[in-house]
């Protein structure tokens, strides 16, 4: 039996041995780690560096209310670009997002829990214009630029409102997969739930 069989035989083993009552309660903590299977630059159509990645740390603050402290981070290569003066360059952008979240949850279900809820998140982009090309110069952070003919702002970071649903199903009373839509570092996010 190879190490990869072993672990999941192992990791599943220790899953049913577990209580399967997954209710929340008021005062619980859960972490939430999680990767984005829909890139927010998508429609760029543009090379995902790293994976969307986020991490929560969930407060049930009464038995269907809680707050959270979010934290994502994803790194895209634009596709190649012909500047009007003829130069070929690519954008390399870095996001990295942090934010507060409250989400209501639905007690319904005994191991599947509903929920939805708004972001106020603080958005962090760093862009780096690429040259290449034969005479390409060191790739330097995008600014304002001073030429004509092409003209841009720099990125700033900035506060962004956003909104989520999503639901998670527990395989023990601790453990759990959560699916979530939503405008965060992904437009859809999947991951392992971990109560405290």
């Amino acid at each position: 039996m190879n190490a990869k069989k072993f672990t999941f035989i192992l990791f599943v083993s220790c899953l049913l041995s577990l209580n399967l009552s997954a209710q929340a309660e008021k005062g619980q903590f859960t972490v939430s780690a999680g990767v984005g299977l829909v890139p927010t630059y998508m429609a760029d159509r543009a090379t995902t560096n790293v994976i969307p990645l986020s991490l929560s740390l969930d407060y049930r603050v009464t038995d269907m209310f809680s707050l959270s402290a979010y934290g994502g981070y994803t790194s895209a290569t634009s596709r190649e670009q012909v500047l009007a003066d003829g130069i070929l360059v690519q954008y390399e952008n870095d996001l990295l997002v942090v934010g507060l979240r409250g989400a209501v949850h639905t007690d319904h279900f005994e191991r599947f829990d509903l929920y939805g809820g708004f972001m106020l998140s603080y958005t962090m982009p760093q862009v780096m214009e690429i040259q290449l090309g034969e005479n390409a110069g060191e790739p330097k952070e995008l600014g304002p630029s001073k030429d004509a003919p092409y003209k841009y702002k720099k990125p700033e970071a900035k506060l962004l409102p956003s909104g989520f649903v999503g639901g998670t199903w527990f395989a023990t009373k601790r453990i759990g997969v959560f699916g979530e839509i939503g405008y965060g570092i992904s437009l859809f996010n999947t991951g392992i739930q971990i109560r405290l």
